[in-house]
């Protein structure tokens, strides 16, 4: 039976080299040809990772337990650990610290953000408890590579120790350990050095390791296994605590020399080009990366002027489907000719598509724009702030929005801003959670809101998102938006009450007829509109010139809504319902006091459902 590829971070498919040291024959870890093996692969690691200065400790195991080994033995007893959580693998190190009562400081971001670098200073010179910083290098949660030298030079800069989990990253991302300030290294043979699973190691810092073995009152053995300076005395002296899985330390050493062979600058370029060739292909197919450019892994070389437009990323319902093709078309995935380090060359990718990525035409769309529209005052509210930058859980109604723009794959807004737009600028800035900003600036935002829209005319070139920006909801109300089938839709709550002051959707046959205040009458359902109107690329155009003549006519102090009626009826589009999702829009005090005590909580606990992958 043919090889299958391996298309996940590991572990990985291996060279004929790697697998064939899987059969070097048995052997006793006590006697001496496993010292020689030993010192072969402590020397090669360093050769290929660390400058003078650090130490390798060899580890049976996976990457998990070299990074849990490196957080129980490298925290002082009765000190903190900070550690930074914007990912499953951040979140595993907080857990491991736990677990070893170690206590801790987290500073947790969204999956798709990296650290706030200010925080993180701030938390340190204001706890001088926490004696170490811990952080993941490369968050295969989402692909997010984090910026391990800024965050060394903070950790440095206060004294503290650095501890990297870089289980991911070492061999295929550029690091310095001394550089960058790290002090302790975690890694395993079975992802970049392109081992075997059953191996993994810890780089140290020798003053590092002279701490920790110098002074075990202050590091205490907190395990039986998982302690650094017990495998580093035995294996300073050619020897080993507890019996290793010897064939995976064979295949590290056959890995490690064609590492060396090829050079970890060269792997780099070659996984960085491999990278290019995939990202590429994939945004022709219509699949988008989660991230931008500036977050990611491997992070590309080509400018982004240079690139096609990102498109928006599969359904998540569709996920189960896409493995069941990758496995279906395992045959001809494997059949493409490999090279001795696994790249296949630029016509893969298309067959590939053929025969995996396969769906209804059309079925892939253009990653949407978002328009938000956050021009106005607030009057209402009595509140000096911009209404989008009121704050719901410690957080504004506009940084909310963007992280949920993120999570459902979009990457481009426009903010129309007025009162107090340099406020609004200076809070969001030019990129917010992996979503690209600019802003339009609408100078007479006191009049109708529809001049707020009418500002951002010329940004209806390809499929846009016009958002209210004093919503508050979770991202599963945007995601049922995001990928409804329907290229122009809004989002109608049928159990809103209808007052007479919200804009209610009027429906027949699936299709939206009107938008009114208060309207009632013999309709199919009737709701309450969310505030979110997807159009299509079509049909975007034509909804830029309604506005126009709207505007032309001198209609300036109507609301943005009261243009949709003469789009309703030029164009079909359809809704979706989320009677069953909690949002709100924020209009009065009660309101924002409703937000922060009853609608809040329903969202946190339904994002965290969602992040969870439950439903």
């Amino acid at each position: 039976m043919a090889q299958p590829i391996l298309l996940n971070p590991g572990p990985v498919n291996v060279s004929p080299r790697v697998r064939d040291a899987l059969l070097r024959g048995d052997l006793c870890h006590r006697e001496s040809e496993f010292s020689d093996l030993l010192a072969a692969v402590r020397r090669k690691l360093c050769q290929a990772f660390t400058p003078a200065g650090y130490t390798a400790v060899v580890l049976s195991g996976s990457g998990t337990l070299a990074v849990e080994a490196m957080v129980a033995s490298c925290v002082p007893e009765g000190r903190k650990l900070l550690v930074v959580n914007n990912g499953v693998y951040g979140d595993r190190m907080r857990q491991m610290a736990d677990a070893h009562r170690i206590p801790t400081v987290e500073l947790r971001r969204a999956w798709t953000e990296p650290p706030d670098l200010a925080e993180l200073s701030s938390a340190l010179d204001r706890d001088s408890q926490i004696a170490a910083v811990a952080l993941v290098h490369h968050e295969t949660t989402t692909g997010l590579l984090n910026p391990v030298a800024e965050v060394g030079a903070l950790v440095r800069r206060a004294g503290r120790v650095f501890l990297l989990d870089a289980v991911s990253a070492l061999g295929g991302e550029t690091l310095d350990l001394a550089r960058d300030g790290v002090d302790a290294c975690a890694c395993t043979a079975n992802k970049c050095i392109q081992g075997q699973p059953g191996v993994a190691f810890v780089l140290v810092r020798d003053e590092a390791m002279q701490a920790m073995q110098q002074n075990p009152a202050a590091y205490p053995r907190r395990s039986l296994y998982l302690h650094l300076p017990l495998h580093w005395e035995a294996q300073e002296q050619a020897g080993i605590p507890f019996t290793p899985a010897v064939p995976a330390w064979y295949a590290l050493d056959a890995a490690l020399d064609e590492l060396l062979e090829e050079t970890p600058a060269g792997r780099i370029r070659r996984y960085r080009a491999a990278a290019e060739l995939l990202r590429n292909g994939f945004e022709e197919l219509g699949l988008a990366c989660l991230l931008p450019r500036g977050l990611r892994s491997l992070p590309d070389r080509a400018p982004a002027a240079a690139r096609p437009r990102l498109r928006r990323p599969a359904r998540r319902a569709q996920t189960s489907r896409f493995r069941h093709l990758c496995r279906a078309g395992r045959a001809a995935i494997r059949n493409f000719p490999g090279r001795q380090h696994g790249t296949s060359d630029d016509g893969r990718l298309p067959a590939f598509s053929r025969r995996v990525v396969r769906g209804p035409a059309g079925s892939v769309r253009a990653c949407m724009k978002a328009i938000i529209l956050a021009a106005g005052v607030g009057k209402r509210l009595a509140d000096a702030r911009p209404k989008c930058l009121l704050r719901v859980g410690g957080r504004s109604l506009l940084e909310r929005t963007l992280a949920a723009l993120g999570v459902a794959g979009m990457r481009e807004a426009v903010i129309v801003v007025g009162y107090r737009a340099e406020q609004i600028r200076a809070e969001v800035g030019p990129r917010y959670a992996g979503v690209e900003v600019r802003y339009v600036h609408n100078p007479r935002y006191e009049q109708g809101a529809i001049l707020s829209l009418w500002s951002a005319r010329a940004e209806f070139d390809t499929d846009v998102l016009v958002m209210d920006a004093d919503v508050l909801f979770p991202v599963r109300l945007l995601q049922r938006l995001v990928e409804s089938p329907q290229p122009n839709c809004f989002l109608l709550d049928a159990g809103s009450p209808n007052t007479g002051e919200e804009q209610m959707l009027l429906t027949r046959g699936g299709r939206v007829e009107t938008i009114v205040r208060g309207g009632t009458g013999d309709y199919d359902v009737i709701g309450e509109s969310v505030g979110f109107l997807k159009v299509g690329r079509a049909d975007a155009p034509l909804l830029g010139s309604i506005l126009d003549e709207h505007v032309t006519r001198g209609r300036h102090e109507i609301e943005h809504e009261e243009a949709f009626p003469d789009f309703l009826a030029r164009r079909r589009v359809g809704f979706e319902r989320v009677d069953d999702l909690p949002w709100t829009e924020i209009d009065f005090p009660q309101d924002l006091d409703a937000a922060e005590r009853d609608v809040l909580p329903a969202i946190d606990r339904l994002d965290a459902l969602d992040r969870a992958g439950t439903t």
